[in-house]
């Protein structure tokens, strides 16, 4: 079985290096001329883009003169990536057309392509997304040295609320950039630069509504077929039955999580000395808060090792009005191998039959979620 598989997959990368090469060219098909500047490897790897996924397929040597030359056929539109040193660049390989990059690997912002337009499109819309990432991960640099100098914890003094209001806003900005981009983008192809950019978990519920709506737009799309089917394949793993959970509440009893069937049940679980947890329990307060449907409860589970810190933290953070439970196992709870949690702040929302339909929602989205149902 492992030999058959073996072979499969050298057959794939022998075809997708016949379709993309920098040794083959071909009147019908693609060339691409790349000259760099400031490189300080000798070669560049070139990637076929996927939905959430960059495919390997070839490491290209860069000659004397800074150029690197692709040549190709493909019946279908592809998107490549160049990486030579940081962020890679992307742009379209279309057959009949022969497009020229010039780039500058120590600024991303400043490359060019001539010839093709809708490869300038993705690169407008790349270019800005790499400066306002850039901006939220400096903005979450900042914000994470001060909490660890100053050895205070995240919202317990001005300094610090006031730099995670800025990182919040810079990185809600990010987000809502993309999606604006993605409800104005003219090609599938486009689409695809755009959404392998945000996350399968973190905006499973935008995904979900978009992915709904583009198969409807594109009905014969290959690219968005693809979409649609990783989408999907995600979507599995999300929607099942919740797992049975029973850790002990504030008055010292177990609080089944069963014991909420016939609610929608947002299960967080958090640690009261996590900078990430703390932040995300300013946007359950408000949901919670506005949130018109009185079925809706709030389950915050707790993973610290002290109970005394945890009902402290409860106290200080006013989340009195929600339901709480510890389990002070901490990362060898069994209820995160239950729930397959990778990480800590992690979330779920389950509705009135004790069914998943969403996970890790944060942010502006939390509260448009929590506000529809």
């Amino acid at each position: 079985m492992n030999g058959n598989k073996s072979v499969f997959i050298c057959i794939y990368m022998l075809f997708a290096m016949c379709l993309i090469t920098c040794n083959t060219s071909t009147n019908n098909g693609f060339k691409i001329k790349v000259k760099l500047h400031n490189t300080a490897v000798p070669y560049v790897l070139l990637y076929e883009v996927a939905p959430w996924n960059l495919k390997f397929v070839d490491s290209l040597k860069i000659n004397e003169n800074g150029i690197v030359q692709i040549y190709g056929n493909s019946e279908q539109n592809k998107l490549l990536a160049l990486k030579a040193e940081g962020e890679p660049i992307f742009f379209v390989a279309k057959n009949k057309e022969e497009i020229q990059i010039d780039f500058n690997t120590k600024d991303y912002t400043t490359y060019t392509i001539s010839n093709s337009k809708i490869s300038n499109n993705i690169k407008k819309v790349g270019v800005q997304r790499k400066k306002l990432h850039d901006d939220f991960i400096k903005s979450s640099i900042e914000l994470k040295k001060y909490l660890r100098e100053a050895n205070v914890k995240l919202g317990f003094d001005s300094i610090s609320i006031a730099l995670e209001n800025r990182y919040d806003s810079i990185y809600w900005n990010y987000k809502k950039y993309l999606k604006n981009s993605l409800k104005t983008a003219l090609k599938p192809i486009e689409i695809l630069s755009i959404i392998n950019h945000l996350s399968l978990e973190e905006d499973f519920y935008f995904l979900d509504k978009y992915c709904t709506q583009i198969k409807t737009e594109y009905p014969n799309s290959k690219v968005i077929k693809k979409i649609s089917e990783k989408f999907e394949e995600h979507k599995l793993n999300v929607i099942r039955n919740a797992p049975y959970i029973d850790p002990v509440g504030l008055d010292g009893d177990l609080v089944a999580l069963s014991d909420f069937k016939g609610k929608y049940v947002l299960l967080n679980f958090w640690f009261s000395y996590c900078w990430k947890s703390i932040k995300d329990f300013k946007y359950i307060k408000t949901a919670y808060l506005e949130s018109k449907n009185k079925d809706l409860i709030v389950f915050n589970v707790c993973l610290d090792a002290y109970t005394k810190t945890w009902a402290k933290a409860i106290d200080s953070l006013n989340l009195s009005a929600m339901n709480h439970a510890i389990d002070i196992r901490g990362f060898d709870s069994p209820f995160l191998k239950d729930f397959d949690i990778q990480y800590i702040p992690a979330n779920f929302l389950i509705d009135k039959n004790g069914i998943i339909i969403n996970k890790n929602i944060r942010g502006t989205e939390l509260i448009e979620v929590l506000s529809e149902i």
